[in-house]
C-alpha cells in the first residue's frame, strides 16, 4: 500500500541533526479502525532507513 499515493501523509519533517522524523497522517476514512496499524507500519518502515533513529507518527482526523 502506498500511503503517499493515497494522500494519507500530510506532513513530513526530518531533523537530520537529531536523526528524527515526524509524520502527520490521516486514516483512510473517519472511524477507520486501521489508522493505528498503518501508522505503526509507517514507523517501522521509516526506522529501516539508514540514520533514522527516532520516528513519531501522529494520526490526525482534522483534514487540511
Amino acid at each position: 500500500m502506498n500511503v503517499v499515493g493515497l494522500g494519507l501523509i500530510y506532513k513530513l519533517d526530518i531533523d537530520q541533526h537529531k536523526h528524527f522524523v515526524f509524520v502527520e497522517m490521516t486514516p483512510t476514512s473517519a472511524g477507520c479502525g486501521t489508522g493505528a496499524i498503518i501508522a505503526s507500519d509507517v514507523k517501522d518502515k521509516l526506522l529501516q532507513v539508514p540514520n533514522f533513529k527516532d520516528v513519531k507518527v501522529s494520526v490526525v482526523c482534522d483534514l487540511p
